[in-house]
C-alpha cells in the first residue's frame, strides 16, 4: 500500500513538473514572436531613414510582409524610390493615388509567419483593424508583380511612421501588446492568464 501511494505521488510530481515546463515552452513562444517583431520592425525604420525609402507592413492573419514603394508603372528587381509625401498618408489616399508596392525579399525583412497558435490584432488609433487571410496560399513566398496593395502601416525617410499596437494573442496562455508610437519608440507589455502562472 505503500508502494502505491509513493508510485501515485511520484507519478503527480512528474505531471506537475511536465505542466510547468510546457507553460513555459508557451511563453517563451509568445515572448519570442513578441522581440522578432519588434527587431524587424526596427530594422525596417532604420532601413526606411537610410535609404530613403518609404516601406509599409501589410499585416494578415497568418503574419506580415513588409513591402517598398516603387514608382508607379515601373518595377525593377532592385526599385529606386522617392519619397514625396512630407506626411503619413492615409487610408483613402492610398486607395485613391493606388500606388506600387513589391513585397521585400531579403534574408531579414521577407514574410514572416505566425505560429498557428497565435492570434493577431491590429489596433490603429485605438480602433481594431479586420486582418484578412492571406491570398495565394500555394505561393506564399513569390514576390507579387504589378499588384495594388494597402500597408495598414507606413515608414517614411523622415523617422514617423504610423502608430499602432500589434497584440498576438495566445489561447489559455495570455497576450503580447506591442505598442509603437509615431517616431518607433516601442512598448511592449505581457499579460498571462492566472493558471499559467501557478
Amino acid at each position: 500500500m505503500i508502494e502505491l501511494i509513493i508510485v501515485i505521488v511520484i507519478i503527480a510530481i512528474i505531471a506537475s513538473l511536465a505542466s510547468i515546463t510546457s507553460g513555459d515552452k508557451k511563453r517563451e513562444l509568445l515572448q519570442t514572436e513578441t522581440k522578432r517583431f519588434r527587431v524587424l520592425f526596427n530594422l525596417a525604420r532604420q532601413e526606411s531613414i537610410l535609404q530613403s525609402q518609404q516601406l509599409g507592413i501589410v499585416f494578415f492573419q497568418e503574419g506580415y510582409q513588409f513591402y517598398q514603394k516603387s514608382e508607379q508603372g515601373h518595377f525593377d528587381q532592385k526599385p529606386k524610390l522617392r519619397v514625396e509625401e512630407t506626411s503619413l498618408q492615409t487610408s483613402d489616399t492610398v486607395e485613391n493615388s493606388k500606388p506600387q508596392w513589391t513585397l521585400l525579399q531579403d534574408k531579414i525583412l521577407k514574410p514572416r509567419h505566425l505560429s498557428t497558435l497565435l492570434s493577431p490584432q491590429l489596433y490603429i488609433e485605438a480602433i481594431s483593424v479586420s486582418l484578412s487571410a492571406r491570398k495565394n496560399q500555394k505561393n506564399k513566398d513569390k514576390p507579387p508583380q504589378n499588384i495594388t496593395v494597402k500597408p495598414q502601416v507606413f515608414l517614411l525617410s523622415s523617422g514617423e511612421n504610423t502608430p499602432f499596437e500589434y497584440q498576438l494573442n495566445y489561447s489559455g496562455i495570455g497576450r503580447a501588446n506591442i505598442k509603437i508610437d509615431s517616431i518607433g519608440k516601442t512598448d511592449v507589455s505581457y499579460h498571462f492568464d492566472k493558471q499559467t502562472n501557478e
